[in-house]
């Protein structure tokens, strides 16, 4: 990962540049009195950035002073922290130290010179925490803490040792799952959490299982919460057609509780998963069914969850009370009629409705009340109403879409890292398996964090099941920070999940969303990959107000040049389908931003970028 981190860090400081000045409040800088111009004014560098500064205090020209950063909008306000002149990082480390009345030694005093230098966002609050980090014994803590201060992730010992996990200690998932599975296996007893575990780690690592498997899991799975008198995975076979709508809760409960009893079900976990015998289930199910009633469910579920439902909900019993509307209920149905909503609906509906569903949003668009109102009274109309209450009454809540992505995850097979759709969504399946359980609590169906947290009480050795927690807890650090209006995270998933060589690692930026998600067209993409037949690949996607620009790294960019842009129409043609435009694209030597020297300063480590603004110092 320290490799990797430097290759994303050396393209980010050519693609950035170094005469940037980013800056947050609160943060320590040292800045430069160039010259003084009439009315207390000055110019002051600040970095590799001049700017004009309105004086408050009496300094020297051509000298460097430590200062903070009180204000960072709508202009730049600057305190001077110490009168004293700073001559090298070394001084203003020494000045911050005895501004905050903090102790530390040669080599920490050192590491905060650098920050500051660099500029870094450090605080005169959060020295003592950095201080403090830096003595936790880590082998490259000034590494971790860097990390830690651009992401501005939180200063706690917990993310310090999930960054430290994620940068200098660095696991391969199957060898981890290769060790979890082997101590699950070795438990005299097997609890549900076990079983569950199990079922997830070979989900996210690739491995295949049979169906007998798949269908031994989800038998535990149906057994264990009959006997808590939980529904989910009831509710969820039911939407999926896998049962009948007809049973009852009560007629699927006797039923599978008899039959365990009739024949004796027993489990065995195993290294490569759950084991039982093989035995026809009741109400005739099989991994087929399943497999078929799943994928069906999953592709009729509307992106936007809960807020796309009530939407859907509001249009049907609106558009089936037509008659007396008021303007708001009319101006609604319009304008619900030209959402990405109602074009997800669409295409879900048979040909001859999705058409029916075109005329409906042109009469609504043209405000033919009276012609709508004929065509819905029509058998056709009463048709396509049903079908959309229908598709409204398979949407899943959020308990079931856990349970949803899970199975889902279990029988899709490794993605092909040539088709960017399978590859996409098994990202997505396998960010919400192992998100923070606060983030979506599920007891039937809990995350990986929350099992593994509770199986590693439950094994002899809990070693590596701390370690698979901590890397994911690395990967979710910046999507639990609620109140930055930019998201920074890296993420790493196994390369058996996509066909890879090695896992695969990612860095996303991108403005932040109310819903917490990084904003699709304003973002930042950087994928590693080492793929099976072009080796080591570097991918870095810009997208900016829906404009996407690819810069692909590569050893031999004079070979991949022509496979590259042979495929640029296609490219284009499959992202103007999703509203984007592809701008350009260009393949780079990836050796060159290997070997490059780094230097820290050059690092934009902020999103905002001031430019030819004033400073009160």
């Amino acid at each position: 990962m320290a490799e990797i981190n430097k290759v994303f860090q050396s393209i980010r400081v050519r693609e950035s540049g170094s005469s940037n000045l980013s800056l947050r409040d609160g943060q320590v800088v040292s800045g430069r009195i160039m010259k003084f111009f009439p009315d207390q004014k000055a110019m002051v560098r600040i970095g590799q950035q001049q700017v004009v500064a309105q004086l408050s205090a009496n300094l020297q020209a051509n000298q460097n002073y430590l200062m903070q950063v009180n204000q960072t909008s709508p202009y730049i306000h600057l305190q001077v922290v110490s009168e004293e002149v700073v001559r090298t990082p070394n001084d203003a480390a020494r000045a911050l130290l005895e501004a905050t009345g903090q102790q530390a030694g040669r080599q920490q005093q050192m590491m905060l010179a650098g920050f500051i230098r660099d500029q870094l966002p450090v605080t005169q609050q959060n020295v003592s925490n950095l201080l403090q980090l830096a003595q936790l014994g880590s082998d490259n803590s000034e590494a971790v803490l860097r990390e830690m201060l651009s992401r501005n992730f939180p200063l706690t010992e917990q993310t310090f040792r999930a960054v430290d996990q994620r940068i200098n200690q660095p696991m391969s998932f199957n060898q981890t799952v290769s060790q979890m599975q082997s101590q699950l296996a070795q438990n005299a007893s097997l609890t549900n959490e076990q079983a569950q575990l199990s079922l997830y780690l070979n989900a996210v690592n690739g491995r295949g299982q049979s169906n007998q498997q798949i269908m031994a899991h989800l038998t535990h799975q149906i057994l264990t919460e009959i006997g808590r008198g939980s529904e989910t995975t009831f509710q969820l076979l039911q939407k999926a057609g896998v049962i009948s709508s007809q049973v009852s809760y009560n007629q699927w409960s006797n039923t599978w509780t008899s039959w365990a009893q009739t024949n004796q079900v027993s489990f065995q976990l195993g290294n490569n998963g759950l084991q039982t015998q093989n035995l026809n289930l009741p109400f005739n199910m099989s991994a087929q069914g399943l497999q078929d009633g799943l994928a069906n469910l999953a592709h009729n579920q509307l992106a936007g969850g809960e807020r796309s439902q009530k939407l859907l909900a509001r249009f049907i019993n609106q558009l089936s009370s037509l008659q007396g509307g008021t303007a708001d209920r009319l101006n609604f149905l319009a304008n619900f009629s030209q959402s990405s909503v109602f074009n997800q609906v669409q295409n879900n509906l048979p040909p001859a409705q999705q058409q029916m569903m075109q005329q409906v949003a042109q009469m609504l668009q043209q405000n033919q009340v009276s012609s709508l109102q004929q065509l819905l009274s029509s058998e056709q109309g009463e048709q396509l109403i049903r079908n959309l209450t229908r598709m409204l009454s398979a949407q899943v809540d959020q308990q079931q879409y856990r349970a949803l992505n899970v199975w889902q995850i279990v029988f899709n097979q490794p993605a092909s890292s040539t088709n960017m759709a399978q590859v996409m969504q098994q990202l997505q399946s396998f960010m919400h398996l192992t998100q923070n359980e606060a983030m979506h609590r599920a007891q039937d169906y809990p995350t990986m964090q929350t099992l593994l947290n509770m199986v590693s009480s439950q094994v002899v050795h809990s070693e590596p099941f701390q370690q698979m927690n901590q890397m994911l807890q690395g990967i979710h650090l910046s999507l639990q920070d609620s109140s930055r209006e930019w998201m920074q995270f890296s993420a790493h998933f196994p390369k058996e999940m996509f066909g890879l060589n090695e896992d695969l690692w990612m860095d996303f930026e991108g403005q932040k969303q109310s819903d917490g998600s990084i904003h699709p067209k304003y973002c930042r993409v950087m994928f590693y990959l080492s793929l099976p037949n072009l080796k080591d690949t570097v991918i870095d996607m810009h997208v900016k107000y829906g404009d996407v620009s690819l810069s692909i790294f590569h050893e031999s960019p004079q070979l991949l040049s022509p496979l590259v842009h042979s495929m640029e129409s296609m490219l284009n043609i499959n992202l103007d389908q999703k509203g984007y435009d592809l701008q350009s694209i260009e393949v780079k030597p990836l050796k060159e931003e290997v070997i490059e020297s780094i230097s820290n300063s050059e690092v934009e480590q902020a999103q905002t970028t001031y430019k030819g603004v004033d400073f009160r110092v």
